[in-house]
């Protein structure tokens, strides 16, 4: 991907020449949890960057995050952010119900984009965000990947790739995370106007286990909503369209099979588990470690992993170099968000038509 290079500048200070590298001014629309806790602290530790502006859901939160780490402007609304002409890349960290109108907007501006992780609401949204990025190419676009909250991942990717498992031949996925909560309120959760057809984990597993095994043809899903409404904080009453309780498989281009079980009204399941099994051996994850064994072996040990291939990711860094023009990206990009966004459509799809979806999807603007 082509990418800009920032010019270096020539200062002088303290009676001496000193070449610094031109700052990244740095946009921020959308600051929950996740971006307060993790990508706005790395973004400031990068000398090269300046988070300039800020806007969240309402002023109040906005100034509160500005305060904390001393951003010197708040917009009141996204799109006053995105033609600021003083920043040069936006951090998009919103539920995905923004996504579209942002990405298309900041990349119109001429701005490079770094969106979270769930792409759009649906795959027509999803197509819009790639066709702007492809129409940019001078432009850095990525997605924050899921990997980036699995330390393993690369370990698992390394032992794949080094054929200790031989050929995939099933991948079995556990999340199950706690017994059905009748009184929970109707929150962004549960908010199909909000998550689109990002239900439950399903987007999260399906970019990790694509990019360690590849892609899906055919897909066959059955879901159950055991509460049909709930009040929100206001006390309105709201029709729930995200399932509590999903099954999915997929048959994999690679020849292998998957399993997908996610609910949240299993309780006591233990710890969200993979595992990966070959014709050579098995490879189980579970609480951040590995265990594997092989066909001479009567039982999975647990697995030794080198301090390299241990890590939460680097994205903010990557997505600033890449940037500067020190390297290419390697994350997410916007065709892996694409791919990824017609896995998880064509999962409601299957619930709603009680039927196995081809991939791709023929149509993009199927509904479900």
């Amino acid at each position: 991907m082509p990418v800009r290079k920032e010019p270096e500048l020539l200062v002088h200070t303290n009676k001496k020449w000193e070449i610094m590298v031109k700052k990244i001014r740095l946009g921020i629309i959308g600051a929950g949890k996740n971006v307060v806790k993790n990508h706005l602290p790395r973004f400031q530790e990068i000398p090269e960057v300046e988070i300039t502006c800020v806007c969240n859901q309402s002023r109040l939160s906005s100034e509160k995050v500005a305060q904390k780490f001393k951003i010197p402007i708040v917009y009141d609304h996204w799109k006053q952010l995105a033609t600021d002409k003083e920043i040069e890349a936006v951090l998009i960290g919103t539920w995905p119900d923004i996504h579209c109108r942002a990405v298309t907007k900041v990349l119109q501006e001429g701005k490079h984009v770094l969106c979270s992780q769930l792409m759009a609401k649906n795959v027509r949204e999803a197509q819009i965000m790639l066709t702007a990025a492809q129409a940019h190419p001078q432009l850095v676009t990525q997605l924050i990947p899921f990997e980036a909250t699995m330390p393993t991942f690369t370990a698992v990717k390394r032992i794949i790739e080094e054929g200790h498992l031989g050929d995939i031949l099933a991948v079995r996925i556990s999340d199950c995370t706690s017994f059905l909560d009748e009184s929970d309120i109707f929150g962004n959760n549960y908010d199909f106007g909000k998550n689109g057809y990002n239900i439950l984990s399903v987007p999260k597993w399906y970019e990790i286990i694509n990019k360690w095994i590849g892609e899906a043809t055919h897909v066959t899903a059955l879901a159950k909503t055991f509460v049909k409404t709930r009040k929100d904080r206001h006390g309105v009453l709201h029709a729930v369209r995200i399932p509590d309780h999903l099954s999915v498989l997929a048959d994999m281009a690679c020849g292998a099979q998957i399993n997908f079980f996610i609910s949240r009204v299993v309780g006591l399941a233990g710890p969200p588990t993979v595992f990966l099994f070959g014709n050579k051996g098995t490879l189980c994850l579970r609480n951040g470690k590995l265990y594997g064994g092989q066909k001479e072996n009567k039982e999975l040990k647990e697995i030794s992993i080198p301090n390299e291939l241990l890590g939460m990711g680097r994205i903010e860094q990557e997505f600033i170099d890449a940037i500067l023009g020190r390297e290419e990206t390697t994350s997410t990009t916007f065709l892996q968000g694409y791919n990824n966004m017609e896995f998880t459509q064509a999962v409601s799809m299957s619930v709603a038509q009680h039927r196995s979806i081809p991939l791709p999807l023929e149509n993009q603007d199927t509904v479900c």
